[in-house]
């Protein structure tokens, strides 16, 4: 019921409108219609050294090795990292070692083509935190 309503409404506005043409509206004051390749390639200058701008000041903000902005923005500027990376080495095109500490233990993986793996998992034991510390 409620479709046909829509329907007669619809038919009813294409009847009240059926004579009318479409017009184009002029903007401006200008003699034709046409943008200059000039403009339009100030624009696009424009628009390219804002973005590139923006993205310079963001990198410059952020903490080195940061992932992410996003990261920065949920932990905060001066927030502790308990995931460091200590060291990584690429051993082929497709293949990396990484040496990583958390939590005062360090893991080498191995991230390759068939998959991540723990190699080798060693504790630093509290002595190390509170070395670190003092440092």
């Amino acid at each position: 019921m409620k479709s046909a309503k829509v329907g007669c409404l619809f038919a009813a506005l294409i009847i009240a409108f059926d004579g009318m043409e479409a017009q184009a509206q002029r903007l401006g004051g200008a003699p034709d219609s046409a943008i200059s390749p000039g403009r339009i390639a100030l624009s696009l200058v424009v628009c390219i050294a804002t973005a590139v701008g923006l993205a310079l000041i963001v990198r410059a903000k952020s903490p080195p090795g940061l992932a992410s902005v996003g990261d920065f923005i949920k932990r905060g500027a001066g927030a502790h990292r308990r995931i460091e990376r200590v060291e990584s080495v690429r051993l082929s095109l497709q293949t990396e070692v990484h040496l990583l500490r958390c939590d005062d233990v360090e893991y080498l993986l191995v991230c390759g083509p068939g998959g991540n793996q723990v190699v080798d998992r060693r504790d630093l034991g509290p002595s190390y935190s509170a070395r670190e510390q003092a440092e």
